[in-house]
């Protein structure tokens, strides 16, 4: 019999929008050698460690597009299958939408009937879901889509087709034979153009079934895998907060036309247009200028979003995939936490302020790709969590959780109480019950909807539990 002693588990780390780096080593907090990833490396439990220096991180565009994001999710699946299947045991760990890449492989995993049992626990940290809802099938663009189609598809049947019978009826022998080839090529450009068109008009017809099939499989994930979850994020996080503002963002990009006053002295030479001018303004005013600007408006918005999948439209975002089946609310993470989040963003910011006026002053064209070299990324609540510490140890105390190293949690009990505090309600919000006890005990899985609904009581339970804790911990942080 084998001796071996376990494999230890991997944390994989996911980088977000615009992080993308091809490198393997870097300041970045997903790259080896970066200051976060050396402090978390020395605090994960016994067991686990960040990937190998032989093997390779994973990578993706990192482009704000939703095509961009599920075919790195379809990549970062097959990696977790390729983990599955040499039975090691991995944790997770996405910033921004590297942890909408996450959701997005573990939905992707629920519809192709795979389960990925190697996942010990999965974290993101501000993260901004964008949750969709799938659009009506018959909508006044679906109509415009249609009728573009059709015009395109009919004189291209109608060609052939007249071809076919002039080939057939009353072509003179003499040019039978390339007249059939090419009425050949012909029908066969006619069907191509059809398939086209057909493709076309079915797009946001199947796109709408799958983003109605995709909300139905979010309660499915948040079954198999939401307990081991951990989701970290700032009331105060800038793009979880600016992709909300632009669900009602009141923007205006093609404006009403309006003769201009007289003021220069060439103006007098246009008065003899005026007439027209105002008849075509008003009709550009009545019928098209709305028309436009709802099209552009939506165009601009949605590239903001990175929503570029057709048939859907974004309703909401929230730091959470899903809503809980316990039909608890999230909590945030806590307010003592937060403050210095803002407080170090803040610091970031005032010092970035002379280096931007030297900016502005020596190179206004250059700016962007300087500014680029200069931005830290202390400077925004966003991108500044992986400098904290106490972000370092939740992520490192819910890896412990997950591997269920009592030790290690009762030292960050005596060590860290308003931490392991928060961490529980948190756990406690997803149904599952954090022990620092030595000994091993039961932990509370994820409920199904009728498991939950026979065990209130303990739910009620252990949230009074929870309270007593945060009421009664000694020098908690306000």
């Amino acid at each position: 019999m084998s001796t071996d002693p376990p494999a230890d588990e991997t944390v994989l780390c996911i980088h977000g929008t615009f992080a993308a780096n091809a490198s393997d080593r870097g300041r970045a907090w997903w790259q080896r050698d970066s200051a976060f990833w050396q402090r978390f490396s020395a605090r994960l439990p016994a067991g686990t460690r960040l990937p190998a220096p032989d093997t390779s991180l994973f990578h993706w565009s990192g482009s704000n597009s939703e095509r961009a994001r599920e075919h790195a999710a379809a990549r970062l699946l097959e990696q977790l299958q390729q983990r599955e299947r040499a039975g090691e045991r991995y944790h997770l760990v996405g910033h921004s939408h590297g942890g909408s890449l996450i959701w997005a492989a573990l939905r992707m995993a629920c519809r192709r009937q795979v389960v990925l049992h190697g996942l010990r626990s999965w974290s993101t940290v501000g993260t901004p879901f964008l949750h969709k809802r799938s659009l009506r099938l018959f909508r006044w663009t679906t109509a415009i889509r249609w009728s573009a189609g059709l015009a395109v598809a009919l004189p291209a049947v109608v060609l052939a087709s007249a071809l076919v019978a002039f080939v057939f009826g009353r072509a003179p022998a003499s040019l039978a034979l390339p007249a059939m080839a090419a009425t050949a090529m012909v029908v066969v450009g006619c069907l191509y153009v059809c398939l086209c068109v057909a493709s076309m008009m079915a797009t946001p017809i199947l796109e709408s079934w799958q983003i109605r099939r995709d909300e139905q499989l979010d309660r499915r994930v948040m079954q198999l895998y939401g307990d081991r979850w951990l989701g970290l994020w700032s009331p105060d996080d800038e793009a979880i907060n600016g992709l909300r503002a632009t669900l009602d963002m009141p923007l205006s990009f093609v404006g009403r036309y309006s003769p201009s006053p007289q003021v220069f002295a060439s103006d007098r030479l246009h008065a003899l247009g005026r007439p027209h001018q105002w008849l075509l303004g008003w009709s550009f005013n009545l019928l098209l200028q709305p028309l436009l600007d709802r099209v552009v408006t939506a165009q601009v918005i949605k590239t903001l979003q990175g929503n570029n999948r057709p048939g859907g439209k974004i309703v909401s975002v929230h730091p959470w995939p899903a809503e809980s089946i316990l039909r608890r609310d999230y909590p945030p993470l806590p307010g003592w936490l937060c403050e210095r989040l803002v407080q170090r963003a803040d610091q970031g910011a005032r010092n970035m302020a002379p280096q931007l006026r030297r900016l502005l002053a020596a190179s206004p064209l250059s700016l962007a790709d300087r500014l680029a070299t200069q931005v830290s990324g202390s400077e925004l609540v966003h991108t500044s969590y992986f400098e904290h510490e106490d972000i370092v140890n939740l992520l490192a105390l819910h890896i412990a959780w997950a591997t269920d190293d009592r030790n290690y949690l009762l030292h960050a009990s005596q060590r860290w109480p308003q931490g392991v505090i928060w961490f529980s309600r948190f756990k406690a919000s997803l149904g599952v019950r954090v022990s620092t006890a030595r000994q091993s005990g039961a932990t509370w899985d994820v409920a199904t909807v009728d498991q939950a609904q026979r065990r209130q009581d303990e739910v009620r339970k252990l949230y009074a539990e929870i309270e007593d804790l945060v009421r009664d911990a000694p020098g908690r942080a306000a």
